[in-house]
């Protein structure tokens, strides 16, 4: 499971959910943010573990909610601020970021979602023409945004080399090439991507079958 080894090891702090909306994976980095032990949370319903908010106090974790039920669809959720419970803390705001992590069977894929500290005080409410909007995009199987230019060869085999949590020293040492290079091949992918980090070019690798990875 090469993408979820790469998502155990990243600073942002992720979880994963099954078809149940339990919680199936738990990174070392979610419990360093929101100060619950993977033991206390694998199994259980993501809702009741986070009862995450949004910023004018409405829902957003709850059985059925719209995120979950859009990416059975085929449908992907774009980044937003969640406030959730912490163990350290009644509550924290997070930002997230979720996506489909699919699997060769269907009942097997699972959603992820990579959360961070957004810095915002506890209890603050934005003014709602800022509020982040929760949208949904439809993705379409097996194929490449018509928005975004293609990857050459060598940038989706450096692609495919981050999915495996590959190292740009590691990278070099695989294709022969120089540390410039490889970093110039990673910012060309994360800007055709639309992307900021290397772990959002993996999820977005995943998400439109440029790497031919499953989850199982």
């Amino acid at each position: 499971m090469p993408l979820l080894d790469l998502l155990a090891g990243t600073l942002d702090g992720v979880f994963a959910v099954d078809r149940r909306q339990r919680i199936a994976f738990w990174n070392e980095a979610a419990h360093r943010i929101l100060g619950f032990e993977p033991a206390s949370v694998l199994g259980r319903p993501c809702h009741e573990v986070l009862g995450g908010t949004d910023e004018s106090g409405c829902a957003v974790c709850e059985k059925g909610c719209a995120i979950f039920s859009a990416s059975l669809r085929g449908q992907l959720s774009l980044t937003r601020d969640v406030e959730v419970h912490a163990s350290r803390e009644n509550r924290k705001w997070i930002n997230v970021t979720t996506f489909l992590l699919p699997s060769r069977h269907r009942e097997l894929s699972l959603l992820a979602h990579v959360f961070r500290n957004t810095g915002r005080a506890k209890g603050i409410t934005l003014r709602p023409e800022r509020a982040l909007r929760v949208t949904v995009a439809r993705a379409e199987p097996d194929s490449f945004p018509s928005a975004l230019a293609p990857l050459t060869p060598a940038e989706s085999e450096i692609l495919r080399l981050l999915a495996r949590g590959a190292t740009t020293g590691a990278i070099c040492s695989r294709l022969n090439i120089r540390t410039t290079t490889v970093r110039t091949h990673v910012q060309h992918i994360m800007e055709k991507l639309g992307v900021h980090t290397r772990l959002e070019a993996v999820a977005s690798g995943t998400r439109n079958g440029l790497l031919g990875l499953a989850t199982d």
